[in-house]
């Protein structure tokens, strides 16, 4: 098998923002509507729902930033370099 060594150059920020936005957003609304039932408050569904939709898009944007930081320091440095083989049995 054949082995060849790649640079991972740069990431495309919006590609991450959609992943991390709805990664978060699922894991936001699982937790809101896991939670809902164990609150005595009024709502609580609907408030979990819409915490769930704000964190999905905090991590989204956190997400965009941190793909956007890895570009500014692989353009300066040099990005991740990984080995990968041909192949797969």
């Amino acid at each position: 098998m054949k082995m060849k060594r790649m640079e991972l150059a740069s990431i495309d920020v919006s590609s991450v923002f959609k992943i991390g936005m709805t990664l978060g957003l699922g894991f936001g609304l699982l937790a809101g509507l896991f939670l809902a039932p164990f609150s005595t408050r009024a709502g609580a569904g609907i408030a979990g729902v819409f915490a769930g939709a704000v964190y999905g898009l905090i991590i989204g944007i956190a997400w965009a930033v941190a793909a956007f930081l890895y570009n500014v320091v692989a353009g300066l440095v040099g990005g991740i370099r990984v080995t990968v083989k041909d192949g797969v049995e």
